[in-house]
């Protein structure tokens, strides 16, 4: 029987693995799309664009790019237009031109539209860029030729359904965003008619070349902006979270400009850093399952604000609260207003209550015991943050990159070196506790209890702090109900399904929070890693030897 729970237990493992693997690769979204969204399209579009660099230092190649697009709208039917600027000062001396590309589509028949979406990437790609002492020019293949060729297949398909469209569509592909957010600054400035009936932004960008694309950054107010999206969305992936975490990232798009005036979303990948912004954001480099993704997203929330009449209102998407979203690989996106995430907040707190005090009047554990592993948890998981921050910054002097606990690009295997530190980090934790248990039969009852008080408490600072703890809440409160069944009703086996949920959160969430932040954040992923891994290890003893 023993042999059969562990066989099954590494089973779980490595299927959870394997479905958070999958949420990075996003394989299934390609074949959603086959129907309507059409993949070599894209691919055809993107080898135009990226067939040179075309920057700000690039006046001719950016030209022709600009051109390119302007006849692709033109051809479908619209009257699109060219706005140039001329003499925008440069950064580095000297001025220089740009030219953003516009168009406007309206329902068929009609002149106008109540309601429009305005649809923006950037057409420019990364002036040069000094990366590890060399300079490079990217050729603006995913940053952002996937911005671009993702909104012109999507619209192409949706004017397939012209006469279904209650509601308007603009399209702006923005110039000079590389260099300092040119374009659309002189679009809000001095061409008010872009902007006019505009309810709703959706900006495409990409930090990278690969992995899944995530709807990184909305609009205050959000709360009917996640619910249109995860309601439309096939496929969704994302965390309300990242809005606060991008607030102290030294990044920008064209949607800052624009975020406080009109509610919207701002898309990106962010795998494969080390791409960004370098020669090797090329065409070559591509990922058709990340374009997959994008259209998986995009194009149903696209048709979806085109044909319904309740998207009309200039106020239909501009919420009374933020709200707290996540997205789980397997479990799906979950949308909570405030009210709503607070009484769950509260749930698991009297869970947490409960689960105490069945397991003390039980005397499964002692409160001196939990007090000792509780201060044990404070002292582990600052060393797995130690670890990290060590590790992040020696892997940066050695290869002469700047350190930044945001902002640490361009270290080779950067990937490897912070899986490898999380894993044997891991292990040696295992033996740890290993070495621990041998004389306590209730050892894992007691490290669960310490480790679950110092996660509530963190989980209530963070509430109040930034209104979101989900990363901590959840994996709490699986953990807890499993706790409670096992008293209650003896389901000691329900424990491995609560491992296979902090495991699909972990995994996923972790793994996007390193690529968002690069390897400098390695401590403050080794941190939450310590909370993750202590659950899993636990709750596998739970379900291993744990009998009535």
């Amino acid at each position: 029987m023993k042999r059969i729970k562990i066989i099954f237990a590494i089973l779980i493992l490595l299927l959870m693995g394997f479905v958070a693997f999958g949420t990075f690769t996003h394989k299934r979204a390609e074949k959603v799309n086959e129907s309507q969204y059409s993949i070599p399209s894209v691919v055809n579009t993107l080898k135009v664009i990226s067939e040179k660099p075309h920057s700000v230092e690039h006046p001719q190649e950016r030209e022709e790019v600009r051109q390119y697009l302007y006849q692709r709208l033109l051809a479908m039917d619209s009257s699109a237009r060219i706005y140039r600027y001329d003499s925008i000062k440069s950064k580095f001396g000297g001025h220089f031109d740009i030219g953003n590309v516009y168009a406007c589509f309206n329902p068929a028949g009609a002149d106008s539209a109540q309601a429009y979406v305005l649809m923006v990437a950037h057409l420019d790609s990364r002036y040069a860029h000094n990366v590890r002492g060399k300079q490079v020019y990217s050729f603006g293949a995913a940053d952002d030729g996937y911005g671009v060729a993702t909104i012109l297949e999507c619209v192409e398909n949706a004017l397939e359904n012209r006469d279904l469209w209650k509601n308007g569509v603009k399209v702006l592909f923005t110039d000079s965003e590389e260099h300092d957010l040119d374009g659309m600054r002189n679009a809000y400035e001095k061409d008010k008619e872009i902007f006019e009936d505009v309810n709703l932004v959706v900006n495409i960008e990409a930090r990278g070349v690969k992995g899944p694309v995530l709807l990184f950054e909305t609009s205050k107010g959000n709360n009917k902006l996640f619910d249109f999206y995860a309601e439309n969305s096939q496929y969704p992936y994302t965390y309300s979270l990242t809005s606060v975490v991008y607030g102290f990232m030294p990044n920008f798009t064209d949607f800052t400009v624009v975020r406080d005036d009109i509610p919207g979303y701002n898309f990106s990948l962010l795998d494969n850093i080390n791409y960004y912004h370098t020669d090797k954001d090329n065409f070559s480099n591509i990922s058709t399952n990340a374009l997959a993704h994008y259209g998986a997203q995009i194009q149903p929330l696209l048709n979806a604000y085109l044909t319904s009449e309740n998207h009309s209102s200039k106020d239909s998407f501009k919420g009374d609260s933020d709200a707290v979203a996540f997205s789980v690989p397997g479990l799906g996106t979950r949308v909570f207003e405030k009210g709503e995430y607070y009484i769950l907040n509260a749930l698991v707190l009297l869970l947490f209550s409960v689960a105490f005090t069945l397991y003390v009047k039980l005397r499964r554990v002692s409160l001196r015991n939990i007090g000792k592993e509780f201060l044990l948890a404070i002292r582990g998981a600052l060393m797995f943050c130690g670890i990290g921050f060590l590790v992040s910054f020696v892997a940066a002097k050695l290869t002469g990159v700047p350190f930044s606990i945001v902002a640490t690009k361009y270290i080779p295997g950067d990937t490897f070196i912070s899986v490898s530190t999380i894993v044997l980090t891991t292990l040696l934790y295992i033996f740890y506790y290993m070495q621990r248990r041998r004389n306590n039969p209730g050892y894992h009852f007691e490290v669960l209890f310490g480790t679950l008080l110092l996660m509530t408490i963190i989980a209530a600072v963070l509430l109040f702090a930034i209104g979101e703890n989900f990363f901590i809440l959840l994996p709490v409160g699986v953990a807890l109900v499993a706790m409670i069944l096992h008293t209650m009703v003896y389901l000691n086996n329900l424990s491995i399904f609560a491992v296979a949920v902090i495991e699909l959160l972990g995994v996923s969430f972790l793994y996007n929070l390193l690529s968002a932040l690069t390897i400098g954040s390695l401590g403050v992923i080794m941190f939450l890693a310590y909370f993750y891994v202590v659950l899993m290890v636990s709750l596998i003893e739970c379900y291993m030897f744990q009998k009535r």
